[in-house]
């Protein structure tokens, strides 16, 4: 990422170009505290060229506002990218910034106190996205199960959904296949399930978190730490599974640990 720089007497507008996550957040971070530091603390971020924010970036970005309004400025988006007016609108963050559509506009909202101009993310056709919540795509297999283990061979994967994401694991929801149907293949269905899945079991997982680390998988090996059953409304009988982490690499735990602040940080936010 880089970051360009204008200044209109006190108000500087920084214009960010790429990406911006964690990799890069120290240096650009320090940079901008500076800025502030030399006494700028009338700030518009131009996002309108910043494909990805992370959860860390945008925590900084929640942080440095706190930190300009308790020093008489004000930090304001202007002209956020699609996927930064998504990331906004699905963690509901988008009223915490003032947004405008030009640079010219949040000039003028600095110097004359006019907002007028400012935008409303609700008011456009933004789609959000669960998935930057900690829903998503998980793909299990019961590593209990030998390969060689019949018909189903225990080996190849199931996939759930995560309904929330915890520092100790997920919870995610499965519909639990009945014997014979397409989605059986893994050789777990309502016959088994509970011989098959219960606490304690072990399992094999991997899956995404887009606000954390884009297009990066995570895997690790975990535990069943309880289980629930319950009918949907179609009648299917269906699983929430509550996992522990036994295995994951240090840097992918120390990431999602990261995140998860992160969303709790932003839910305290938007009380």
């Amino acid at each position: 990422m880089r970051i360009e720089k204008r200044r209109w007497e006190d108000v500087v507008v920084l214009t960010f170009i790429g990406e911006f996550d964690a990799f890069n957040l120290e240096n650009f971070s320090a940079k901008i505290d500076i800025l502030i530091e030399t006494g700028y603390v009338k700030l518009g971020f131009n996002l309108r060229l910043l494909t990805f924010i992370n959860s860390a970036a945008l925590g900084y970005l929640i942080r440095t506002k706190k930190l300009v309004k308790e020093r008489g400025g004000n930090l304001v988006l202007i002209q956020p990218s699609k996927f930064v007016k998504k990331t906004l609108l699905t963690l509901g963050l988008d009223e915490l910034f003032k947004i405008f559509e030009a640079d010219v506009d949040a000039i003028r909202f600095f110097h004359s106190g006019v907002e007028d101009s400012a935008i409303n993310l609700k008011d456009l056709p933004v789609e959000t996205d669960d998935s930057l919540i900690g829903t998503g795509a998980i793909i299990f297999r019961d590593l209990d199960t030998p390969r060689d283990a019949g018909p189903g061979k225990g080996a190849i994967h199931s996939v759930g959904r995560i309904i929330n994401l915890y520092k100790g694991g997920p919870v995610f929801r499965w519909q639990i296949p009945t014997p014979g149907s397409d989605d059986a293949g893994a050789g777990i269905t309502t016959e088994n399930f509970d011989q098959r899945i219960h606490e304690g079991t072990k399992v094999k997982i991997k899956f995404r978190q887009p606000l954390a680390v884009k297009s990066h998988f995570f895997e690790a090996e975990a535990k069943v730490s309880s289980v629930a059953k319950e009918m949907d409304d179609a009648g299917n009988e269906e699983a929430t599974i509550n996992l522990e982490y036994t295995s994951m690499d240090s840097s992918d735990r120390e990431i999602l640990d990261r995140y998860v602040d992160d969303l709790d940080e932003f839910r305290g936010e938007t009380k």
